[in-house]
């Protein structure tokens, strides 16, 4: 698969071709590197939500880059997580050594977890328990995690740092062509993105809909159905 290239004008009204996987990685320079134990405990409690553009620079290389066995593993994965009722839904990409198979292309909420302002954070997870009540106690992602650093020091980015990049990646996701921005329809999981691009908008909501009605049995019969039929 090519690289994913997007029509801009510049200053002087010329048509030029920009390449979105540099254009992606010209942002992210902006997050600081760090290092972790990269023990998968993040990976394994939730799946990060990441902008159009992120999944589409994500999933191109996903596809030119992975053994296709393993590409239908991880398709796999984001059937069943998708399905799932369950809170915790660990990341598709995780593999069985807590590594992450597509590392250099995750998105920017993985590379600034662990770095996110302690007042922002705080803001964060005061409105998960506010969305998610009862079942709150079940996610594992409470506390950032001690383990990530920034030269062997525990790093933090200020809420302005954050805010600009959130920024940046919006407007590309406009000049993507995302539907919405304001009202962050362009914002998803990967689980969601990869059913999304299989399968469309409209399957997804009868998904949707059989996902709450359906018993355990009747998913994974699906799940088999559709795993059956991919071609990846």
């Amino acid at each position: 698969m090519s690289n994913i290239i997007l029509p801009f004008k510049n200053d002087l009204g010329i048509k030029v071709d920009l390449n979105l996987d540099d254009i992606i990685q010209g942002i992210y320079k902006t997050i600081p590197e760090t290092t972790c134990k990269n023990c998968g405990t993040c990976c394994k409690n939730g799946c990060p939500h990441m902008r159009m553009c992120e999944f589409a620079v994500l999933f191109n290389n996903f596809i030119k880059d992975i053994d296709p066995e393993i590409k239908k593993e991880v398709v796999q994965r984001c059937v069943e997580n998708f399905l799932s009722n369950d809170v915790v839904k660990p990341c598709p990409l995780l593999n069985k050594d807590n590594g992450c198979i597509v590392y250099k292309y995750r998105p920017s909420n993985c590379k600034t977890y662990g770095m996110i302002d302690k007042k922002e954070f705080k803001k964060r997870v005061k409105n998960a328990k506010k969305e998610f009540k009862e079942e709150f106690e079940l996610l594992g992602l409470k506390k950032q995690c001690q383990d990530v650093r920034k030269d062997g020091k525990i790093f933090y980015l200020t809420t302005e740092d954050t805010d600009k990049l959130m920024k940046k990646l919006a407007h590309l996701d406009v000049a993507f062509g995302a539907p919405s921005v304001e009202g962050l329809v362009s914002y998803r999981t990967f689980h969601d993105w990869v059913m999304l691009k299989i399968f469309g908008e409209e399957k997804l909501c009868s998904f949707t809909e059989f996902k709450l009605k359906a018993t355990k049995e009747a998913k994974d019969s699906l799940i088999k159905e559709i795993i059956k039929k991919l071609t990846v």
